[in-house]
């Protein structure tokens, strides 16, 4: 009988153990314990039913109680919202527009970077915008301001009319392009009535160097030439007499600036003679402005009244002559009997 005790008494620790459980406040229940915590209040209970003399039955099948700890449940964080920050509005300011303002419009005539000849000159014209609050009037004018000068003037009157803000005008210099080839750059500027300068714009222009050219001589112009023509047809005595000598004297000239080279003249008796009375040949040239006395002797054998003398230059026609109409000359003398 004594050795079943030991069993009895081992049967007994779950059924204790489970009426603890269930004899505990709820509370107590969902508490955290450590094992050592649990081992020690079993051990307190076996005690306490072994002293009490109380006995379980063996035939019930303890429940096993929960020792799972709960998890503390989370709270959600509240939701980030961005409050946008107050921002300043601004206030419309209204800024006055100042009275001189410039623009440059565009180059009416000679673009940036146009090539000349050295000495070259050319009038550049630029379109100018009024951007300002004051209308221009012929008070105002443009003004040289630095650069190249390209033997403009300092000033140029912008206009005779009125060109209010808003408005456009074309205002032109002449200019020379300078002598030696490169880049020149000339800056402008606007000035009204009380010598206010304002705004900005240029000329610039490329100088070409200069080229040989073959000197060529023209076709069209003719080389020069001589013209020889007789001015003096004279007689001495000046009335020829039947029978006795008369010299005659024949002066011929050369009107043109060319020499003439050599030449020949006749003389004749008359229009009607066969021949010549008196042949000068290869007479020397004559220089231009140049003149020429020859002479004869000649006895009329007979009377003859109104009779028509003549006397020829270039006989053979060795002068290339500018007038080849001139060369005759007639003269009308009285042949008397002594």
């Amino acid at each position: 009988m004594s050795n079943l005790k030991p069993i009895r008494a081992l049967l007994v620790i779950p059924v204790i153990v489970f009426l603890a459980s269930c004899n505990m406040p709820r509370n107590q229940q969902t508490a955290t314990q450590s094992p050592e915590q649990l081992q020690t209040f079993v051990a307190q209970t076996v005690t306490a039913h072994a002293q009490s003399g109380q006995t379980t039955d063996p035939s019930e099948t303890p429940v096993p109680a929960d020792t799972s700890i709960p998890q503390p449940s989370e709270t959600p964080a509240p939701e980030q919202t961005n409050t946008p920050l107050p921002t300043d509005t601004p206030t419309a300011t209204n800024t006055p527009i100042p009275c001189n303002i410039g623009k440059f419009v565009k180059d009416v005539t000679i673009p940036d970077g146009t090539d000349f000849n050295p000495g070259e000159s050319f009038v550049k014209t630029w379109r100018l915008k009024n951007m300002g609050s004051c209308s221009w009037s012929s008070s105002y004018d443009i003004v040289f301001s630095s650069g190249d000068a390209m033997s403009a003037p300092s000033a140029v009157q912008l206009t005779t009319d009125i060109i209010p803000p808003g408005g456009t005008v074309d205002v032109s210099v002449t200019l020379v392009a300078p002598a030696d080839p490169g880049t020149y750059r000339g800056n402008w500027k606007l000035r009204d009535g009380a010598d206010q300068v304002f705004g900005k714009f240029w000329v610039e222009i490329e100088v070409l160097a200069p080229t040989s050219t073959p000197t060529e001589t023209p076709t069209d112009t003719p080389e020069p030439k001589a013209d020889l023509t007789i001015t003096n047809l004279e007689f001495n005595p000046s009335t020829p007499k039947v029978g006795e000598p008369v010299t005659v004297y024949v002066t011929v000239y050369n009107q043109e600036s060319a020499p003439s080279g050599i030449y020949a003249i006749v003389w004749y008796i008359s229009t009607t003679a066969m021949g010549p009375e008196c042949l000068w040949t290869d007479e020397p040239s004559l220089v231009g402005g140049g003149s020429n006395t020859v002479t004869c002797d000649y006895t009329y054998l007979s009377a003859h009244s109104d009779l028509d003398t003549l006397a020829i230059v270039d006989f053979y026609d060795d002068v290339d002559e500018t007038n080849e109409g001139n060369n005759n000359y007639t003269m009308t003398i009285d042949v008397v009997v002594p």
